[in-house]
């Protein structure tokens, strides 16, 4: 819906820019971290313990990237289930980034956008289109 390309994130991938969108591989948490030098932000796959009963947990990827790219860090959490994604979006949200979250009626299940928004640690929500619309003007 986006139109931007997308594929699972591999270990040690360098993140490119330009609205790459990168996934989580089943089983494995994925987080951002900088090379040894810190000029690239790189892709960290592990299989450490699972957070909020789930792997892969949002919460690493959102809490990693509020790190590096602080209050430039955009994310959008959709339909699923649980919380996974509210401790992300709130240390997003610390630094001044933005989150958006799919609304209550788009959702099949609102457990993490409805965390997060019971949490108020968004500052959109819309339906998928909506959400689809907003990533096209940040990555423009």
């Amino acid at each position: 819906m986006s139109g931007f390309p997308g594929a699972e994130g591999v270990h040690n991938e360098v993140v490119k820019g330009g609205g790459r969108i990168y996934v989580a591989p089943g089983d494995y948490h994925m987080s951002l971290v900088r090379s040894s030098d810190g000029s690239k932000v790189l892709i960290s796959l592990d299989q450490g313990p699972k957070r909020n009963s789930v792997r892969p947990a949002v919460d690493s990827l959102f809490e990693s990237m509020a790190k590096i790219y602080g209050n430039a860090s955009a994310v959008f959490v959709l339909t699923g289930m649980g919380e996974d994604g509210k401790i992300g979006a709130e240390a997003i949200k610390e630094v001044a980034g933005g989150v958006m979250i799919q609304d209550r009626e788009s959702s099949v299940v609102w457990g993490m956008p409805g965390a997060i928004h019971q949490a108020q640690a968004f500052d959109l929500m819309g339906n998928l289109d909506q959400c689809a619309a907003v990533l096209k003007k940040l990555i423009a």
